[in-house]
């Protein structure tokens, strides 16, 4: 699915954050600052559950970005990443 110029990857996966939940894989390419993603997940009081770079993107990514990890209510894995 494309949002704008966004990309959201839906896929089942054995999860790249090790843990041990299985579910799906939500990408998001954030376009704000950092410090801009980290207060909109403290609003919503996400934990996160791994972040660091990471070098292309799977089906559909391009670059190098810095991503961050968190999950939903349901488990999910929600991946918002930076290009810069």
């Amino acid at each position: 699915m494309k949002f704008g110029i966004s990309v959201s990857q839906i896929k089942e996966v054995d999860l790249v954050v090790q843990a041990e939940q299985v579910g799906y894989d939500f990408c998001w390419v954030w376009e704000g600052t950092s410090a801009s993603l980290a207060e909109m997940l403290e609003r919503a009081d996400a934990e996160i559950v791994a972040e660091g770079e990471r070098t292309g993107g799977r089906g559909g990514g391009d670059g190098v970005g810095q991503s961050v990890y968190t999950r939903d209510p349901d488990g999910n894995l929600l991946e918002f990443i930076r290009y810069g």
